[in-house]
C-alpha cells in the first residue's frame, strides 16, 4: 500500500508533563525541575490555543454545513464511490508498473524507490479523479464552488483552528495511555517522517517535502473528500454523518502507516483531521480549501521532525 497520509508528530514532551501529573509525580510540596518548568509552560500554551480554537470554530460558526451538496458531485453515488477506489488502487498499480523500469540505481535504494512509487501513484490518482469529476459521471451540485479567494481563505482559517485541537488529542492521548497500561506512542508517528530523519540527503529531503505538502494532499483530497464524501452524501447521509463516515474510513486506509504504538493517537489525530477538511469541502464546494490546509498541517509536522 503507498502510503499517502498527513504526516504525524507526537507531543512527547506535553505528553509526558501530563502523565506525570496524573501519576503524581509532580507533587503540590515539590518544586518542579526546570525541564518540567518549561513543559507545564508548553502545556499552559497549549490549553489556552485550544480554548481559543473551540473559541474560532464557534465564532466561524466552523461546525455549520450546508444542507445542499456543492461543487462537483458523482451522479450515481455508487459509481462514486467505486471509481474512488478503482482509481486508488490502479494508481498504486500502474505507479508500481512504471517504477519498475526505472534505473537499477535507482531501484536499489529502498527510500528513493519508495518516495518515487508514492509520486507516480498520486500523479496517477489525481489525474484519475479528476478525468472523472469533469467528465459526464458528475454534475454540478446545487450551490456553487466558492471563489479561489474565498477557498484559500478558509483553508487558511481551517488550518490554524484545527491544529491546536488536533495537538490537544495527541497531548492528552500521549499522557492517558500510558496510565491505562497502553504502549506510549512514539516520538515519530509515521514511517515517512522516519526515513527523513534517518536520511541526510538533500534533495531526497525537498523532494519529500514537495511530495507531502502537494501532491498528498491533492491526490488524497480528491479522493476522499472530491469523491467519496460526496458520494455518501447522495447516498442519502447527513452532511456531518458523510463527513464522519468519510473520515473514519480516511483513518482506516492508513492502519499500516502508523506503528502499533502510535495508532490509537495517530488514527485519533487522523480522524479530527479528516473530520476539518471534510466540512471544508463542503462550505466550499471544492477541494482546493481542504487540500491547502492539508499541505499545511503535513509541513508543519515535517518541520518539527526535521527540527527535533
Amino acid at each position: 500500500m503507498i502510503v499517502t497520509a498527513s504526516v504525524l508528530l507526537q507531543s512527547t514532551t506535553l505528553a509526558v508533563t501530563l502523565s506525570n501529573t496524573l501519576g503524581g509525580e509532580i507533587s503540590s510540596n515539590s518544586s518542579p525541575a526546570p525541564d518540567d518548568m518549561g513543559a507545564v509552560v508548553e502545556v499552559g500554551i497549549l490549553a489556552i490555543a485550544m480554548i481559543a480554537s473551540i473559541a474560532a470554530c464557534w465564532r466561524w460558526r466552523f461546525l455549520t454545513v450546508p444542507s445542499e451538496a456543492s461543487g462537483r458531485v458523482p451522479v450515481d453515488p455508487p459509481i462514486g464511490a467505486l471509481a474512488m477506489l478503482s482509481i486508488y488502487v490502479l494508481g498504486i498499480i500502474c505507479a508500481s508498473v512504471v517504477s519498475g523500469v526505472l534505473p537499477e540505481s535507482t531501484r536499489s535504494d529502498p527510500d528513493w524507490s519508495r518516495l518515487i512509487l508514492g509520486v507516480l501513484a498520486n500523479t496517477f490518482q489525481c489525474v484519475g479523479a479528476i478525468g472523472f469529476l469533469v467528465s459526464r459521471l458528475a454534475v454540478q451540485g446545487p450551490r456553487a464552488c466558492a471563489t479561489t479567494p474565498r477557498a484559500l481563505k478558509e483553508g487558511a482559517i481551517g488550518f490554524i483552528v484545527v491544529v491546536p485541537l488536533v495537538f490537544a488529542v495527541a497531548a492528552m492521548l500521549g499522557a492517558l495511555l500510558p496510565v491505562f497500561g497502553l504502549p506510549k506512542a512514539p516520538e515519530v508517528s509515521h514511517k515517512t517522517l522516519e526515513i527523513l530523519r534517518a536520511k541526510s540527503d538533500a534533495l531526497f529531503t525537498w523532494t519529500t517535502l514537495a511530495h507531502v505538502v502537494v501532491l498528498v494532499p491533492l491526490a488524497e483530497e480528491l479522493l476522499w473528500r472530491g469523491l467519496m464524501q460526496p458520494s455518501m452524501r447522495a447516498v442519502g447521509l447527513p452532511p456531518m454523518a458523510a463527513i464522519l463516515a468519510t473520515s473514519a474510513l480516511f483513518a482506516a486506509i492508513h492502519w499500516t502507516s502508523i506503528p502499533d504504538a502510535g495508532r490509537v493517537t495517530g488514527l485519533a489525530m487522523l480522524v479530527l483531521l479528516s473530520t476539518a477538511l471534510g466540512i471544508l469541502r463542503d462550505r466550499t464546494g471544492g477541494v482546493l480549501a481542504p487540500a491547502l490546509a492539508h499541505g499545511l498541517f503535513n509541513a508543519m509536522n515535517v518541520a518539527m521532525a526535521l527540527r527535533s
